[in-house]
């Protein structure tokens, strides 16, 4: 199974899921990061979390400024879909403002990923399933409902070391964030995610780890 987290800002993406994403990759999964309008000074902090997790941090599409509702932004997002064979996607529950609309961008554009006529401005082919989205939750964390929980104790050294990529603010703030959610699950430190409610399908199994 492979995996494609996705999201505008690489402190955010690292601080809300680099437990997830560094267990997946233990445990052999293909694991992807995409930054869609990430700011070309973010990108070596990210390139240096990406490795310290081992995960593949995929190259920007440099038309992408900001994440907004736009067939240009779709497609670049479609693209790393494809790219990825992306069988289960994450993103930030709530992009704000350097996000824009990265939720319901992704959401359209991982449906139009599984469509074979559409044409995919990188010449990728389609994939076959559609990739069903998990939400995690982005700093502060308010307004954040979780319906899942993902065990990072033993990866959190993992963790701490690539959120350090940003600063040791960001380090704080994904202690404070694992701990209070492995409390709430009964676990040292865990993450939280939510599912999409808009995409009729009944999923028979966990896609977290």
């Amino acid at each position: 199974m492979s995996v494609l987290a996705v999201a505008p800002t690489p402190a955010d993406l690292f601080i809300g899921c680099a437990g997830t994403l560094a267990r997946w990759k233990q445990g052999g999964r293909e694991v992807f990061v995409a930054l869609p309008g990430a700011p070309e000074p973010q990108l070596e902090a990210a390139q240096e979390a990406a490795s310290t997790t081992g995960v593949q941090l995929l190259e920007n599409d440099s038309s992408v400024e900001r994440v907004v509702d736009e067939r240009s932004v779709r497609d670049a997002l479609m693209d790393h879909i494809r790219r990825a064979e992306a069988e289960v996607l994450l993103t930030v529950a709530a992009a704000g403002d350097e996000g824009g609309e990265l939720p319901d961008v992704l959401f359209n554009a991982a449906y139009c990923a599984t469509i074979p006529n559409y044409e995919s401005p990188g010449g990728i082919g389609a994939i076959r399933v559609r990739a069903p989205i998990r939400y995690f939750e982005s700093p502060p964390g308010r307004d954040f409902v979780p319906t899942e929980y993902v065990d990072v104790s033993e990866h959190w050294s993992t963790k701490r070391d690539a959120v350090a990529s940003f600063g040791n603010e960001a380090v704080e703030t994904a202690e404070i964030l694992a701990r209070a959610r492995g409390i709430q699950s009964q676990v040292e430190f865990a993450e939280a995610f939510t599912s999409e409610t808009v995409w009729g399908r009944i999923r028979s199994s966990r896609q977290l780890p």
